[in-house]
């Protein structure tokens, strides 16, 4: 049987029949791909439904964010002393931070415009539609529609006063 094959194979005018079999095939699709997009009746995607699977509705945009989902997961730098970080433009003051060796047990007293102030951990929401990622020593990282952005700790400097001059000499 393989001989026989091979045999057919050999012959010029089999593989050029095949070649014109492929190149047949392509113009049909794309020939099917026009028509469909020429003819395609503008109608039918206002009453179009979503795509049931064994019975449930499939909600397309979970599933479209969970494609965009970054598959290793998101790069949340160690540090602020990162070049890439930018300073966050929202309207949020970090005023103290709790800085733990485990992570989660980190928490940070953030002010938010209205003057409210209110103590987070990582992971948690802030107004503004930011997410806290991760909390070092000297500020927060946060995410912003997917852009690590930092939340620096003021750093203000300690005036002391000199001493007090005694009342009276000795």
């Amino acid at each position: 049987m393989f001989s026989e094959l091979k045999a057919l194979l050999v012959k010029p005018i089999v593989p050029q029949l095949i070649a014109v079999g492929f190149i047949i095939l392509i113009v049909w699709q794309i020939g099917v791909g026009m028509i469909s997009v020429i003819f395609r009746d503008k109608s039918m995607s206002s009453t179009m439904t979503p795509p049931l699977i064994n019975g449930v509705t499939v909600n397309q945009d979970s599933t479209i964010s969970s494609i965009t989902t970054p598959f290793f997961g998101e790069y949340v730098p160690a540090s602020l002393n990162d070049a890439t970080i930018k300073q966050s433009m929202l309207n949020l003051n970090v005023v103290g931070i709790i800085f733990a060796e485990r992570e989660q047990d980190s928490k940070v007293i953030i002010s938010t415009a209205s003057g409210n102030e209110e103590a987070y951990q990582v992971g948690d929401s802030l107004p503004g539609g930011v997410v806290i990622k991760r909390i070092t020593p000297q500020g927060v990282l946060v995410s912003r529609h997917g852009v690590i952005e930092s939340l620096s700790l003021p750093k203000n400097e300690l005036i002391f006063e000199p001493p007090a001059k005694p009342l009276m000499k000795e």
